[in-house]
């Protein structure tokens, strides 16, 4: 690699991850004197649960359990990364929100890498043409975006932008972790094969199998991929080496599986392959297009030019994940999402460069073609950021009251981390996230028996319940604390005997259970 690409590189890295991590900022920026950002991006449920996650590692915990509900659930291995990244967090003597954070921008930065990596093996040589091939493929894989829509007279994005992130500028690097562990994964299983098929040596068959195996616990269905890539490209190589490649890889995504297969049906697993075996509906072929954008149009014509074995191995890619978004969930029951979230991106990129560099021998029209597709990706990449910007503006549980905050890490001071904590609404994706105790109901997927167990939350808040039966609601559920702020107050109000206050600022008042736990 030579120097003025090096410089290149990292320039372009440098600056999408500024522009990836510029909202996280701006939010921090924006928020009133009397509120906290708690470092949320998207998903805002979901996101709780993966700081909640860190939030138990830094704890000491090694195996993950349920933070959303009182019921005695077995800990499981799938939030392995989050546990951890708290781990590490707890030794540098950093919380959960900036662990969170840090999680990200270490595997944006390893995700880079490993794109490039793939990159320089399929465009290698020291030419000046080599580097111009992989600074244009590098480049579309971090700056193409899909195509604008007119919806109501105004530009938009396609309607599945929104469901997938790796398709937008903002966010395909910056992701939820285990997103991105997943997209790292496939990459480097990508790169591992091609190695393997040019010098079968064992260490390359190994590593690609401990990627597997790392993987396949936490994002399944990118191990599906990657096996179902190896299987259509043996189908027309027939070539021995990977028909080793793929027995080894499998062999080792089989422990993952097993246990997958084992939890399938016990909560709070169930919800999850519960949506992971729905059928989403309402988009077609069509759609896929808009939103992969110019790079697809550009790619397309690789099918018609000899491809090279590397390139015949990414239109498999791109072959597997059509027929898993739009052929098999047609019959079985298949959520086609988990297929969109893929770094067909790169693929799509490292496909258009080849098609511009064979057709367009001429500097000037190759830059011509880029900047073309640049041009058309910005309109998108800029309405996406835009929405990122804007998002949830003004939201409580992005950004919480500071006496919200200072009442939760009193809990996170005085109280350990299985004691059980009645809260409700916001408040309750809270707790676990930043004093990582548990909530007796909080969680739409992870709470189980969630409308019921909010009936009693309401009860017990307006009041509803005789002595007899508030003692039991508390006992049977283990709760030793109860939190008083703003929307319990909306629900009603109580006057238990058993309760004691033993915090209170302006919004928030704590109490504890007297025939529970000792007093504070």
């Amino acid at each position: 690699m030579q120097k003025a690409e090096l410089i290149i590189i990292f320039f372009l890295s440098f600056l999408l991850l500024v522009f990836s991590f510029y909202p996280l900022y701006y939010r921090d920026k924006i928020t009133p004197d009397n509120r906290e950002y708690v470092g949320t991006t998207y998903f805002t449920a979901d996101y709780s649960g993966y700081v909640s996650s860190i939030e138990q590692g830094i704890k000491g915990r090694l195996l993950h359990i349920d933070k959303y509900t009182t019921e005695k659930l077995p800990a499981t291995l799938l939030y392995y990364p989050y546990l951890l990244a708290g781990l590490t967090a707890s030794f540098l003597g950093l919380n959960s929100l900036v662990a969170y954070q840090l999680l990200r921008l270490t595997l944006a930065v390893f995700y880079l890498l490993s794109v490039y990596w793939l990159i320089f093996i399929i465009f290698p040589g020291s030419k000046k043409s080599d580097l111009l091939k992989r600074i244009c493929a590098f480049g579309l894989s971090l700056f193409s975006s899909s195509f604008v829509v007119v919806d109501r007279g105004i530009l938009a994005v396609p309607k599945l932008s929104l469901m997938q992130a790796e398709t937008q500028v903002v966010n395909r690097f910056v992701i939820q972790p285990h997103f991105l562990l997943g997209n790292i994964a496939l990459v480097l299983g990508l790169i591992f094969l091609i190695k393997y098929l040019e010098k079968p040596r064992f260490w390359y068959l190994i590593l690609s199998s401990l990627v597997v195996f790392l993987t396949v616990v936490f994002r399944p269905s990118h191990v599906l991929l990657f096996l179902l890539v190896v299987i259509l490209y043996f189908a027309f190589s027939r070539s021995r080496k990977l028909l080793i490649f793929l027995a080894v890889n499998s062999l080792f995504a089989l422990p993952g599986l097993l246990y997958l297969f084992l939890l399938k049906n016990n909560f709070p697993q169930l919800p999850y392959f519960q949506y992971d075996s729905s059928v989403m509906s309402g988009f077609g072929f069509w759609d896929w297009i808009l939103l992969q954008g110019p790079v697809f149009l550009t790619a397309l014509p690789i099918i018609f030019l000899k491809p090279k074995k590397e390139e015949r191995l990414l239109i498999c890619f791109i072959i597997v994940n059509l027929i898993l978004i739009f052929i098999v969930p047609e019959l079985v029951k298949l959520n086609p999402l988990r297929y969109l979230q893929t770094p067909i991106f790169m693929v799509l990129s490292v496909l258009a460069t080849s098609v511009i560099f064979r057709y367009l021998k001429n500097f000037y029209y190759v830059l011509s073609a880029v900047l073309i597709i640049l041009v058309i990706s910005f309109f998108s990449a800029w309405l996406d950021f835009r929405h990122e910007l804007n998002l949830y503006r003004d939201a409580f549980y992005i950004w919480p009251p500071k006496t919200y905050a200072s009442a939760l890490k009193f809990l996170d001071k005085n109280t350990k981390p299985d004691d059980v904590v009645l809260t409700s609404s916001s408040l309750a994706n809270l707790v676990p996230m930043i004093s990582g105790n548990t909530v007796f109901w909080g969680h739409t997927n992870e709470t189980l028996n969630y409308d019921q167990k909010w009936q009693q939350v309401t009860a017990f808040y307006k009041g509803q319940m005789d002595a007899n039966e508030e003692s039991k609601f508390v006992k049977n559920n283990g709760i030793k604390y109860i939190m008083y702020a703003d929307e319990e107050k909306s629900l009603g109000s109580f006057n238990y005997a058993n309760l004691k206050k033993i915090y209170s600022n302006k919004d928030v008042d704590i109490y504890q259970t007297i025939n529970n736990d000792k007093s504070l």
